[in-house]
């Protein structure tokens, strides 16, 4: 076991994260960055709260319970107090290791291990329950979102009475293998991701449509599973790492030169973790240098997309993912995108880098206090006046949905590849 004032290497029972945690002097510079602790206002569930648990968590001081779990599970991984911390403490890596020293104590709920593992981790599965999603339309409210909690709450993980969904929109899209229109464009393989392939496939097919519009090659396996993020972030390191070898499988089958997904977090899962949990595999590496953001590519072929045909007016905003903006980087790159559709005004939110509370499984285990850091969300962006929210996450528009259904506002939400493969006329409020 380690101590709190040297350097810990999970690794020796958990994972290969090494953690500094003697780097965190208690200034306090991450609070202010912190949606979980701006709601809860306790210091033990600050980021520098949860860095002190997870030393002691560590060095075995901590003993394991319920409640020490909540202090670690409470958390959304939004990066906000990595990009405030003046010395770079890694916050993300020590919940990270915590939570997976606490499954390894307590293990995962079952319902959620086979969501993750066995349905969403394998494609046959996919195929085999999705066909019968839509019959979910049945429960349907007046907005055309699922309310399940009467019908599902013996089945379904977490499920709370106040939250409605979106209807699943099922489609077992072949697979798509075009090659490039032009000589020298890549070959660019898409990385779906589990809510837009239940949800949203709208978002995908707009993918594909702006990639070929860029005479570049595009790929979408029929072949597709979870990156593995959701495990990995419930400390489930193993059944992470089986899902990571396996898309490594399938995306090094064929051999693309970019990979871009409209989610980010399983971009940045891809990016990152896969290189890591497969122990810096050559491949793996290679995979993860091919990883970008579809905006970067589109922003860097300015001349290859074509003006929209009809007439465009209207005012939006637009909403920064946490994993694209702090994990990756990416934030003026969307919008330069926007900026180019004429007769469009972007008006900017006061709240740009707040996160909407998504934070995957974070929103289902913890929906009140998710929804509490939804609603400052929804009202910065109903604040600008317009009349359309572009993100470029499945889980923000998830999100961001919801909280405008339960605040009554009649904005709309919308993936940037939607919009820039088919630009709405967005009128203001």
């Amino acid at each position: 076991m380690t101590t709190d004032s040297k350097t810990s290497d999970l690794g020796l029972r958990t994972s290969d994260l090494k953690v500094d945690y003697s780097a965190c002097v208690r200034c306090g510079t991450c609070l202010a960055g912190c949606p979980t602790y701006e709601e809860l206002k306790d210091e033990s569930f600050s980021p520098r709260g949860r860095v002190a648990l997870g030393s002691s968590l560590d060095s075995g001081r901590l003993p394991v319970s319920a409640g020490t779990g909540r202090h670690f599970s409470t958390c959304l991984l939004c990066l906000a107090c990595e990009a405030n911390c003046p010395n770079g403490v890694k916050t993300e890596s020590i919940i990270l290791g915590s939570r997976r020293i606490l499954q390894e104590k307590k293990g995962i709920p079952l319902l959620k291990r086979a969501a993750f593992k066995n349905v969403l981790g394998s494609s046959i599965s996919r195929r085999a329950i999705f066909p019968f999603l839509p019959a979910a339309k049945i429960l349907k409210n007046r907005e055309g979102r699922l309310k399940p909690w009467q019908v599902l709450k013996p089945f379904l993980y977490k499920i709370d009475p106040e939250r409605s969904y979106p209807l699943p929109d099922i489609k077992d899209t072949p697979e798509i293998n075009l090659p490039p229109l032009e000589a020298g464009r890549p070959r660019i393989f898409i990385f779906s991701g589990c809510l837009g392939d239940i949800f949203y496939p709208r978002i995908r097919e707009a993918a594909v449509s702006l990639i070929r519009k860029t005479r570049a090659g595009v790929i979408l396996p029929r072949e597709r599973i979870c990156c593995g993020l959701p495990l990995s972030a419930g400390g489930d390191e193993k059944g992470a790492r089986a899902l990571a070898r396996r898309n490594l499988e399938i995306i090094s089958r064929y051999q693309p030169d970019l990979i871009v997904s409209p989610c980010p977090s399983c971009a940045r899962f891809l990016k990152g973790e896969l290189p890591r949990l497969l122990e810096e595999d050559s491949l793996a590496l290679e995979i993860g240098k091919k990883v970008v953001d579809l905006s970067e590519y589109l922003v860097s072929k300015p001349d290859l997309l074509p003006r929209p045909e009809k007439k465009l007016s209207g005012l939006l905003t637009y909403h920064d993912p946490c994993h694209l903006a702090r994990g990756m980087g990416i934030s003026k790159e969307p919008r330069s995108l926007l900026s180019r559709l004429p007769g469009i005004d972007l008006s900017e939110h006061t709240e740009r880098s707040r996160c909407c509370g998504f934070g995957g499984s974070f929103a289902f285990e913890h929906y009140d206090l998710s929804r509490r850091i939804q609603a400052k969300k929804v009202e910065s962006l109903a604040q600008t006046g317009a009349g359309l929210v572009v993100t470029s996450c499945p889980g923000c528009i998830f999100q961001i949905e919801d909280g405008l259904i339960r605040a009554g506002k009649p904005m709309k939400v919308a993936h940037l590849y939607e919009v820039l493969d088919n630009p709405p006329n967005s009128k203001s409020k």
